[in-house]
């Protein structure tokens, strides 16, 4: 960046002495900060997501965090230790959101960062072609959100803009009272089930995830955006509530082994693995999501029907990700691999900070298995003279291994109905991962149960864990796991030779669902509980929706005040299918003005795919979501237009005739797709106040201290609050009346340059008393001063 990004060709690359030298030091990241012409950053398939923060005194200090978040930040400003990101410059300068803009690394200290990735080339390449497709052709669909988001804070003072997440349903015009209503009813009730005509589908902070049993949408259709709230750490919970993601209400067939055509149906299918029918199931294109949960984004990959890592034994920070292979199988070409793919043929890596002396030390991906599958199996009595044994069994391969380590297995045994701890039998080393390459191996372990260990006298699941003692770089292959029990030849595991697809969900898996088998174009989250808690970008739901359809990219939308430091966005952060916007020059107008309203009505950047209009509407106050509530408050400003405007007039709102007060605007852009056909309705508000100004000298009457009399200089000789044009109260008893008669008369036909000069009684302020001041005097007799916008 030193080398290649400066603005000004002048300028030498800082060489550091202090901090990190040569390159990394408060001197050399001032500069980048400064002078970089690099404002986003794409991370892709090849760069870790992961890291560990040494000498971290953070919140879960040993715990990964997101490289792409450190990025950010770390690029263009020095921390010699570990910090909170509280960076806080790009929500004060946005304020009640009129100074929207995209970021100034010189100005906000951080860099936006998305990562483009999939579970190959083509399906990383394929989330490009999305996105590029959604922002020619627009966005179409529901909001799936929660009651959860609530934040829309003017950050330059702290104070909110709007009091509640229903601002996220005026974004997607949906005024419908049904579609809130059934809040007050149980979700699992008929009563609280969420419409399905509903653009903006709601959910609260307690409800189950949308697509589950329970939930108060069994159903999802047509999903444009999600905002989550708790909904799991593995997608939708399981692989069966994940096809309840489905692009209409008709479709029924969501597996291609279940279609009239299945190879046509594969043929077809753009989900990763060609096993979903994805004319069925998946979100409807242009798709973004978000679930505020620990881990919905810690691991980008799929497991194999049946199989999750197993998270409850050992560090993580090495996982190995599994791939099943097609050709390469002990019984059959069916086999489930560790590996990394993209590691290129002999890695190397740097000895120092110094990166002009070329890498030298070997670095081999090193990982670490952990592959676990639970079963049930029928309730059953533990019998102390004749113990339950199990078997469990695999085959193993290795190849180019240079860190050799033990294979080991273990059995946990529950009883889930009757409660008690697991009871854990292992881990029991069943075979060594040798050097280079090794053909099929089998392994086994015996395990009995010690009745003497269970609290309970029955069991009724069993988890089988595989690991491996340490890191293992190279290739481990497994096939044929099998756990039975000795003396009943019954298999229990299921998809043993992994040659039943990718029907799976697990921890961390979001953004690997949504995007390489629904395709979707955008998920975040949070990676770990580094400094975050589990909760990266958890307050700014409603912001970021708010922003990115004001026609922010979708990066600076998605990172907007994220003070934490575990967050990862998958998706090109440049998306921008949209921008529906309204900005004035002023918040506040008197009656009369001509308020010119200016901003962006955009949805689909291809006229030739896109048709869209839109109009503008006003009703008295400041809550929008009242005004839809009555039917005849909204009236039109007389402003419409066709699509395609970006940062230019959208016409004037002529004031005459309107009451003093708060009013809010209201643009509607209205889109229809001229291929497929989908409409949607979206909008954007701004509340501005427009008050009286009855003299018309220019001065509202709120901070006029002469309301009815023109007096532009405001003067107040006495500072009573009333202006002098208004205040012929010359004694200020609050009454005019002869005692103020007989103060004028002394001081009629006096001027400024007399010594006795009541400047009070020179009510038009020329430097003279005289019959002019007489005549306010006789208007205002007996009555009181003013009146002032300033004294109540």
């Amino acid at each position: 960046m030193q080398q290649n990004t400066l603005d000004d060709p002048g300028l030498s690359p800082v060489t550091c002495a202090e901090g990190d030298p040569p390159y990394y030091c408060p001197e050399s990241t001032t500069q980048l900060r400064q002078h970089t012409k690099i404002r986003y950053l794409v991370t892709t398939r090849g760069v870790p997501t992961r890291m560990v923060v040494d000498g971290s005194t953070l919140n879960s200090p040993d715990s990964p965090t997101s490289i792409d978040n450190y990025l950010r930040y770390w690029l263009i400003n020095y921390f010699a230790e570990d910090v909170p990101f509280n960076f806080t410059q790009r929500g004060i300068a946005f304020g009640d959101g009129r100074g929207m803009r995209g970021v100034i690394p010189a100005q906000d200290r951080e860099l936006i960062v998305g990562r483009i990735d999939g579970l190959t080339l083509g399906a990383a390449e394929g989330l490009v072609d999305r996105a590029i497709a959604a922002e020619a052709q627009g966005i179409y669909g529901k909001l799936y959100g929660s009651t959860g988001f609530w934040r829309l804070q003017d950050h330059s003072t702290g104070l909110p803009i709007y009091p509640d997440w229903r601002y996220a349903l005026g974004l997607f015009s949906e005024p419908d009272r049904l579609c809130v209503d059934n809040l007050d009813y149980s979700a699992s009730s008929p009563e609280g089930k969420t419409p399905e005509s509903c653009k903006a589908q709601i959910s609260t902070t307690e409800d189950r995830p949308p697509g589950t049993a329970g939930s108060r949408q069994p159903a999802v259709t047509d999903a444009l955006v999600y905002m989550g709230w708790l909904d799991g750490s593995k997608t939708s919970n399981s692989f069966d509530t994940l096809l309840n993601w489905r692009k209409d209400t008709t479709c029924t067939v969501t597996l291609c082994d279940q279609a009239a055509d299945p190879a046509a149906c594969r043929a077809a299918s753009t989900d990763i693995f060609q096993e979903i029918n994805t004319q069925c199931a998946g979100v409807s294109d242009g798709f973004m999501g978000y679930n505020h949960q620990s881990f919905p984004v810690s691991y980008f990959t799929i497991w194999p029907t049946g199989w999750e890592p197993d998270t409850n034994s050992g560090d993580l920070n090495q996982l190995a990700f599994s791939e099943v292979r097609t050709n390469k199988g002990h019984d059959d070409s069916f086999s489930l691999w560790f590996m990394n793919s993209d590691e290129i043929e002999q890695p190397r890596c740097y000895e120092s900070a110094d990166y002009s002396i070329p890498p030298g030390v070997e670095c081999r991906d090193e990982h670490i298995v952990k592959l676990a599958q639970s079963v049930m199996v029928t309730p059953e009595a533990i019998n102390v003279g004749n113990p339950p044994q199990y078997r469990i069994s695999f085959w193993y391969k290795a190849k180019l291994i240079t860190s050799p380590t033990s294979l080991r297995v273990a059995l946990t045994v529950e009883d889930t109905s009757g409660g008690g701890a697991p009871v854990e039998y292992g881990f029991q080393p069943v075979g060594t991962v040798a050097l280079e390459e090794t053909d099929w191996t089998h392994a086994e372990a015996i395990i009995q149960f010690d009745p003497q260990s269970h609290l309970t006298s029955q069991f009724d699941r069993l988890t089988v864990r595989i690991d491996t003692s340490g890191p293992v770089d190279g290739e481990l292959g497994l096939d044929e796991i099998s756990l039975k029990r000795i003396g009943n030849g019954s298999e229990l595991l299921q998809n043993s030779s992994f040659d039943d697809g990718h029907r799976q969900t697990a921890i961390g898996d979001h953004a690997a669902n949504f995007l390489n088998r629904l395709n979707g174009v955008a998920f975040w989250g949070s990676l770990s509980h580094h400094q975050s808690d589990g909760c990266a970008f958890c307050f700014q739901g409603l912001e970021t929706q708010i922003y990115f359809f004001r026609g922010l990219p979708l990066g600076d939308a998605v990172w907007f005040n994220d003070m934490r430091n575990s967050g990862i966005l998958y998706g090109d952060p440049l998306y921008s299918p949209v921008a529906v916007r309204m900005a004035t020059p002023a918040d506040s107008y008197t009656i009369g003005n001509v308020v010119n309203i200016s901003g962006s009505v955009i949805n689909g950047r291809d006229n030739t795919q896109v048709a869209s209009n839109y109009w503008i509407d006003y009703c008295a106050g400041d809550d929008f979501y009242a005004c839809d509530n009555d039917p005849l408050a909204w009236q039109w400003t007389g402003i419409n237009g066709l699509d395609g405007i970006e940062d230019a007039q959208l016409g004037n709102w002529y004031t005459s005739g309107l009451a003093a007060g708060t009013y809010t605007l209201r643009l509607t852009l209205f889109s229809r797709n001229q291929v497929n056909n989908k409409e949607i309705f979206l909008r954007d508000f701004l509340t501005v106040t427009i008050d009286a100004d009855s003299d018309g000298d220019s001065i509202i009457d709120a901070n006029d201290n002469c309301i009815l009399v023109s007096n532009s200089n405001q003067l107040d000789t006495n500072g009573d609050g009333f202006g002098n044009q208004c205040d012929p109260d010359l004694d200020n008893n609050g009454f005019v009346n002869f005692d103020d008669l007989g103060l004028f008369r002394s001081v009629f036909f006096k001027s400024s340059a007399d010594p006795d000069f009541n400047p009070d009684a020179d009510f038009n302020s020329d430097g003279f008393i005289n019959f002019y001041d007489l005549g306010v005097l006789r208007t205002g007799f007996f009555t009181p001063p003013g009146p002032s916008g300033l004294v109540p």
